[in-house]
């Protein structure tokens, strides 16, 4: 089958920029001041407030197929805004490295720029609740910065490099969620060479994206690569994908399931295992399956109760990795599993790679809640969640893949995505 390589995207500089859901924005430093009453005095009715800039790591694990913008030039340029229950706000700067402030309730909003001269904003964010400043006392505030993610514009730099003799045949992005047809990035690169191609798209809309790259070699084997981007204001995303020759192999038609053959599901799998597949979760064996049914023909009973996948897991040999792919199937949905009991008796759960649903069987809401919630429990097996960019698939008219390994491949190239 086609080779979909897996991007790992550690973020790993001391300060790095963590932009998947947060920002740690100090340049080094978390806060404005080493310490507080550091010889300022303070006026009748004020008291000092010292600042710390915080960041809270909600990026994905490395193994999560998501590119993040590039951490900014530093050090960045602050402005704070403080703003006294009852007053008007007021901007306001450090005095060595504290603030002094009247006493009473206030909020802090800061906001992170490029220059000095606050032009170009990359960051914002404020106290999650008013902080009371006492006559003479100290009070310390951390305020966490995150990046614009849903509005304003930044920029997509690409590249891709190639072996010789290999073709591009495509390289595309679309939005997620969005109807429109995928943007063809081929016809705006600036550099187009026979093993290397890159280009830089700007303004952007900021939001989230798929990139794809599909390559064929002259003998026919094929490579490709599917991943997210994030695109934040004022912020450049850089997606890099590198092909080796070993990268591309010959597509491997999937084990093929249907009605008549159901019962034989079990063995056709051993079958497959004994040849040598599915050694790792990276190759695994893959089964497309096409059923007619009204509910899930894959129930039954396993020691944690009644399993609407039993027959499935069931089916994965002991050391062995499987995806699964059901988007031939027309049943209409998979019951919600509300505890772990279940899952955590299925065979093998571990190496269960991947689960392909029908696009009839879950709602967009339901597609949704899965990167959060232990609904998820239905599709794979123990407490494992998704990664949280698995609803960075098709829209209810396409069938619904859920990875259930952090290594789980990005894609399989004989899946029909409608």
């Amino acid at each position: 089958m086609k080779k979909f390589m897996m991007r790992t995207t550690g973020l790993k500089a001391l300060c790095g920029f963590i932009v998947g859901a947060a920002v740690l924005f100090a340049a080094c430093s978390n806060s404005v001041s080493p310490s507080l009453n550091a010889g300022i005095s303070t006026a009748p009715g004020t008291g000092q407030v010292r600042v710390s800039i915080a960041g809270e790591d909600f990026a994905p694990a490395a193994s999560v197929r998501t590119i993040f913008p590039t951490q900014p030039v530093l050090p960045l340029h602050y402005k704070y805004t403080f703003t006294k229950a009852g007053a008007s706000p007021q901007v306001m700067s450090p005095v060595g490295g504290v603030f002094t402030l009247t006493t009473g309730n206030w909020n802090l909003t800061v906001d992170a720029y490029l220059e000095a001269a606050f032009t170009t904003q990359v960051a914002s964010g404020s106290t999650d609740a008013a902080f009371a400043v006492t006559e003479g006392g100290s009070t310390p505030v951390i305020v966490t910065l995150e990046p614009e993610k849903s509005s304003g514009t930044g920029t997509l730099t690409y590249t891709v490099a190639y072996p010789a003799g290999a073709t591009l045949d495509s390289l595309t992005w679309k939005k997620l969620g969005s109807v429109d047809p995928s943007v063809d990035l081929k016809s705006t690169a600036t550099t187009d060479t026979p093993t290397t191609l890159s280009g830089t798209k700007t303004p952007v809309d900021a939001g989230y994206y798929v990139i794809t790259a599909a390559l064929t070699e002259s003998g026919g084997e094929t490579a490709g690569n599917k991943e997210v981007v994030h695109i934040y204001d004022n912020l450049t995303t850089s997606a890099g994908f590198t092909f080796t020759a070993d990268d591309f192999t010959v597509q491997k038609a999937p084990i093929s399931i249907n009605a008549a053959n159901l019962v034989d599901l079990s063995t056709l799998i051993a079958d497959e295992a004994a040849a040598g597949g599915g050694a790792t979760s990276a190759d695994p064996i893959v089964v497309s399956i096409a059923i007619n049914a009204v509910s899930s023909p894959f129930s039954g009973a396993n020691s944690g109760g009644t399993d609407p996948l039993h027959l499935l897991f069931d089916a994965i040999p002991a050391g062995k990795y499987v995806a699964y792919d059901l988007s031939g199937c027309t049943f209409s949905s998979i019951p919600d599993i509300t505890t772990s009991s279940i899952t955590n008796a299925r065979s093998n759960r571990a190496n269960l790679v991947s689960i392909t649903i029908p696009s009839r069987s879950q709602s967009r809401t339901d597609r949704a809640n899965c990167t959060v919630s232990v609904s998820c429990f239905r599709f794979c097996g123990g407490s494992y969640r998704p990664p949280l960019d698995v609803h960075a698939e098709p829209p209810n008219d396409s069938p619904f893949r859920v990875p259930c390994t952090s290594s789980a491949p990005s894609s399989f190239s004989f899946k029909n995505k409608r």
